[in-house]
């Protein structure tokens, strides 16, 4: 599958934690009934500065954007997968393009990614359901996690994603602020354990495609 936009991720921090069967995000994967989710459910919510998306056979427009995607784990042959939920963003004509071009379940968001001086990561997400606030503090460096497929329309598309990180990448604890969105979005009993911060990505993407029977 080949992708068709391509841009820089910068201060991409990934909070990953667990979320309930019964949670609202889910709904569209329950009324899809073609992938079958991970027990428990693992919750993956990738915060990302988006520089300079564009289009691969264009040189021209470029967007810069702050994007909340929100994935959850599944099993498709045996396969780990990646199956995405809802994309925040606060760009107008991206959210257009992503709810059109990568089926995503897309919410317009104010959306803040810091770098502190001391090397920290502070993420705030706003949204008409809520605000999900929450600090990562960097420890030591690690492999890059092993990338997963990705899919959209609750399992039924699929979606090139790719990404290579250039610079450190790094374990994260968590100091955690305000879960409102988080309990809107992935219900009141959903964890966030740790986290993974990447100094920037080169990034790749697709459009979705249906997945053959």
């Amino acid at each position: 599958m080949t992708t068709r936009f391509v841009g820089r991720e910068l201060g991409t921090v990934e909070l990953l934690g667990t979320l309930p069967a019964d949670a609202p995000v889910l709904s569209a994967v329950r009324t899809a009934g073609v992938v079958a989710l991970t027990e428990p459910v693992e919750l993956s919510i990738v915060f990302l500065a988006m520089r300079g998306l564009r289009a691969r056979a264009m040189p021209w427009p470029r967007f810069d954007y702050g994007e909340v995607l929100w994935r959850v784990g599944a099993v498709v042959d045996d396969t780990p997968t990646w199956i995405a939920v809802r994309c925040d963003l606060d760009h107008r004509l991206v959210a257009r393009m992503a709810a059109r071009l990568m089926r995503y379940d897309v919410r317009r968001a104010e959306i803040t990614i810091d770098e502190l001086p001391t090397g920290d990561r502070r993420c705030v997400a706003a949204a008409a359901d809520g605000r999900l606030e929450i600090t990562a503090i960097p420890g030591d460096e690690i492999a890059p996690p092993r990338s997963r497929p990705l899919l959209v329309d609750g399992g039924r598309r699929s979606l090139a994603w790719h990404e290579e990180p250039r610079g450190p990448v790094r374990a994260a604890t968590l100091e955690l602020g305000e879960l409102g969105l988080l309990a809107a979005v992935a219900g009141p009993t959903a964890t966030l354990e740790r986290a993974v911060v990447y100094e920037a990505r080169d990034h790749a993407c697709g459009v979705a495609r249906r997945r053959p029977p």
